[in-house]
């Protein structure tokens, strides 16, 4: 919301506002709106149901954890990045901004690798959890390389999609470059999480992440980019640190869950 308005920061917040209430609104009418709807028990009585709402809140609550632990180690990056400047900030946010727009890909992999891999435990199926899980990861890898060469080959027209600036250009163009490396290793780790999830192997992602996201990648992102004086690069490289170590640890995971019995949760 800028143009005419002018309201900065405080209408993006409220852009973003009302496009997750038409978002929830427009999924509300469509569910209450299904055919079927009767069929999936849509609008029954809740009796019976609660057995189910204990293990959602079980699922659901370590989730949401992890979730806190991930963004918080962004947010501990952009914080880092704000104390380096008004123009490193905003070059930081450009980098940061195109990462979450292409990281949506990955979620989608990711949502769909975790229900394939439910599926299979709920079947008892090894072999089918282990393809489920190794296919999503390599589909959601070769994505990612797909769009590595147009983040390395336009950074520099893709930052002027931002902003005019020729000081936050410098900085955004290049790191954008090294943001294709950070989307195929963040994306790797969070294509494994959902694969553990649809598992409900929840705990070790949340073990993972945390040793990852908060004993290596925040504080190499302030070293880095601080103490050791290499500003927006640093925090970047920061992140690749710990997202790389996320990845092969949440892989080695991955392997000794199929190794060992499916049970479903």
């Amino acid at each position: 919301m800028f143009g005419p308005w002018h309201m900065g920061a405080t209408g993006a917040a409220l852009a973003t506002s009302i496009t997750r209430w038409f978002m929830f609104l427009a999924l509300a009418g469509y569910v209450l709106a299904m055919r079927d709807r009767r069929q999936y028990g849509i609008g029954g009585p809740m009796a019976g149901h609660w057995h189910l709402e204990g293990k959602l809140a079980r699922l659901g609550w370590p989730m949401a954890v992890s979730y806190g632990l991930e963004n918080g180690a962004f947010f501990a990056a952009a914080t880092f990045a704000g104390w380096l400047g008004a123009l490193p900030l905003a070059g930081y946010q450009i980098v940061l901004n195109v990462m979450a727009l292409i990281y949506m890909l990955a979620i989608g992999i990711a949502t769909a690798t975790a229900v394939r891999v439910g599926n299979a435990v709920g079947r008892r199926d090894r072999a089918g959890l282990a393809r489920a899980g190794w296919v999503g990861l390599g589909l959601g890898i070769v994505v990612m390389l797909g769009l590595a060469p147009v983040l390395s080959t336009w950074s520099e027209a893709i930052a002027r999609i931002y902003t005019d600036e020729a000081t936050v250009v410098a900085i955004a163009a290049p790191a954008l470059v090294l943001a294709a490396w950070i989307l195929l290793v963040d994306a790797s780790q969070g294509f494994l999480t959902g694969a553990l999830r649809g598992a409900a192997d929840i705990w070790a992602c949340i073990g993972v992440q945390f040793v990852c996201f908060w004993l290596i990648c925040i504080p190499a992102c302030y070293l880095l980019a601080h103490p050791l004086g290499f500003g927006v690069p640093g925090l970047l490289w920061g992140l690749l640190v710990g997202l790389l170590a996320a990845a092969l640890l949440l892989a080695w995971r991955f392997k000794a869950l199929v190794a060992r019995e499916v049970r479903p949760f």
